[in-house]
């Protein structure tokens, strides 16, 4: 039976310990891309109706997700389903402020809280539904080569393991 010289097992360890130690810095370091698939939740109030849109980031609308509506207290005062444009508009139950909630299921979850007078929010909203969809930025496009850098070390280090044993 031959043996490793005990230089290469330690050589080895080493390597692996680093590789180790090198993978979890990336995950600690990029904390953000748990963030991939978050909720985006706005609301606007136009001529006393409240309107909703819900999506993932990079304009993903939500489709029949659940909406939920509670009062300043936490009641539950109204319950609902989004459209196929992510959208959901209900008349205002009081002018007091809202609190809606989106839930996309597995987890993905929005929240948006409107105010009783929320200057502003409404163009903006109308704004973001007729946008087009963002084009990837620097950080997205590094994220996807360090995915790919990182998938192909992971599949030479399995290659070399299975070479050497």
């Amino acid at each position: 039976m031959l043996r490793r010289p005990k230089h290469t097992t330690k050589r080895l360890r080493m390597q692996r310990g680093l590789g180790v130690a090198c993978m979890l810095l990336a995950l600690l370091a990029l904390p953000d891309a748990a963030f991939a698939h978050r909720v985006q939740l706005f609301a606007w109030d136009e001529d006393g109706r409240v309107c909703s849109w819900s999506s993932y980031s990079k304009n993903a609308r939500i489709v029949d997700a659940e909406v939920q509506v509670r009062n300043a207290d936490g009641k539950e005062v109204l319950r609902g389903r989004s459209d196929s444009d992510g959208l959901f508009c209900f008349a205002r139950p009081h002018a007091g402020e809202l609190l809606l909630s989106v839930d996309a299921g597995q987890g993905h979850r929005g929240e948006f809280r409107l105010s009783a007078k929320t200057p502003g929010v409404a163009e903006h909203a109308k704004n973001k539904t007729q946008a087009e969809p963002a084009e990837p930025g620097l950080r997205e496009i590094l994220e996807g080569l360090g995915w790919i850098a990182g998938l192909a070390a992971l599949l030479a280090w399995h290659n070399r393991r299975r070479r050497a044993s």
